[in-house]
């Protein structure tokens, strides 16, 4: 069984990932969101990364492009295993979000602080 303490440790690492996703694009702070939950039972964390590009083109064609970048960023092999293996991942577009209101995110579902984004900065990007 998997810790809080690894699953968090987790979860941060994919939200580096997406974060540097969000910059790759320009993405303002406005335009992004990332929600997580712990399922420390079945040792996996589901996340809902909220972006204006999900609002059009095809759902599982914008599931690649996020996957793969999370694919590329995560390193080495048994890191990418061991934290996609974990991973549940949805997606939703900012506006869908808006319409949804309430409703669009689960109530057990926390956002991840984009106080956090300063510190991605400081980590080298695995192509540089």
């Amino acid at each position: 069984m998997v810790s809080e303490q690894n699953l968090i440790l987790g979860v941060q690492q994919i939200a580096t990932c997406l974060f540097r996703f969000a910059s790759d694009r320009h993405w303002s702070q406005d335009d992004f969101h990332i929600f997580f939950r712990l399922n420390t039972d079945a040792d996996r964390f589901h996340m809902i990364f909220v972006g204006p590009d999900f609002d059009r083109g095809d759902y599982f064609e914008n599931f690649k492009v996020v996957w793969h970048a999370l694919y590329d960023q995560l390193g080495n092999e048994a890191n990418r295993t061991d934290l996609l293996g974990s991973l549940s991942l949805s997606l939703l577009g900012t506006d869908q979000m808006h319409t949804r209101g309430d409703f669009a995110i689960p109530p057990d579902y926390q956002e991840f602080p984009h106080t956090y984004a300063s510190q991605f900065q400081r980590i080298p990007h695995p192509s540089a």
